[in-house]
């Protein structure tokens, strides 16, 4: 996995053209997804320029093609504003449908092919695991299939990995809820070969790595399980995010874990 490094640098190498063409669609991206949360990505971008156009006037040559990032970024910030908003009347469309014909909807009507309604079938998917797998289940796959139709020239083929991954991970973790636990080990090993393709976003792999330790628990597998859950603990905590992993494992199996990473055993 790639490491992102500090974000703000990533930003200021940005501005200072420094970065390659694969890491520049990066930092593009990771601004769109900061749009999508508070719509300041254009901002920032454009905030991080002024700080190295006043620091250094030779960078003033670059200030138009600067400018026409910032622009390019706006419109892309109001493209997923869009997106987002039209997505709750999408999926009301779809929600009308057998899963069989919402599929081949989403595969054939490029209308629906879009990040907005991926992200909310991915979220209800999640939302929805523990109390309607089944529906889960229907959510995870039909996210999975927006994913593979989005355009890796807008995207990113990177990111679009990621999507790919955390699509199948919530397929995964349904397909255990509903009982299929050979399926749901199949979805993440292909959860897991995206990720290795994708940004190395280390909150992506945590979330993977959290639910593949539940499946390891219900398939009896309690030390890799235990592992898994040390690692994904682990990775949350690297990432700044309060989640901590809920899951009992057998007390026996906890403690042997604990003396080996003593040196006990």
């Amino acid at each position: 996995m790639k490491d992102q490094g500090n974000p703000q640098e990533r930003l200021e190498s940005f501005s200072r053209s420094e970065l390659s063409r694969q890491e520049n669609q990066e930092v593009v991206l990771r601004l769109l997804a900061g749009a999508s949360r508070d719509g300041n990505a254009a901002d920032a971008a454009e905030n991080a320029w002024g700080r190295k156009r006043a620091a250094s006037p030779a960078a003033g040559r670059y200030d138009e093609a600067f400018q026409q990032v910032a622009r390019t970024l706006e419109g892309e910030q109001e493209r997923v504003a869009r997106e987002r908003r039209a997505a709750p009347g999408q999926w009301s469309f779809l929600e009308n449908h057998p899963q069989q014909r919402r599929l081949i909807m989403v595969r054939n009507d490029r209308r629906l092919q879009s990040w907005g309604l991926y992200d909310l079938l991915l979220a209800r998917s999640i939302e929805l695991a523990e109390r309607a797998p089944a529906e889960a289940l229907d959510l995870a796959d039909l996210a999975l299939n927006i994913a593979g139709c989005l355009d890796p020239e807008q995207y990113g083929t990177e990111r679009l990995a990621d999507f790919r991954a955390a699509a199948l991970a919530s397929l995964g973790n349904a397909r255990r809820l509903n009982g299929d636990l050979v399926g749901s080990r199949m979805a993440f090993q292909q959860a897991r070969l995206n990720l290795e393709f994708g940004t190395g976003d280390l909150l992506e792999e945590a979330n993977l790595t959290s639910l593949l330790a539940h499946l390891l628990c219900d398939l009896g597998e309690y030390q890799k399980a235990s592992q898994a859950l040390d690692r994904a603990t682990a990775l949350y905590r690297r990432t700044g995010d309060p989640r901590v992993p809920d899951l009992e494992l057998p007390q026996s199996v906890r403690e042997v874990e604990k003396r080996k990473g003593a040196g006990m055993a």
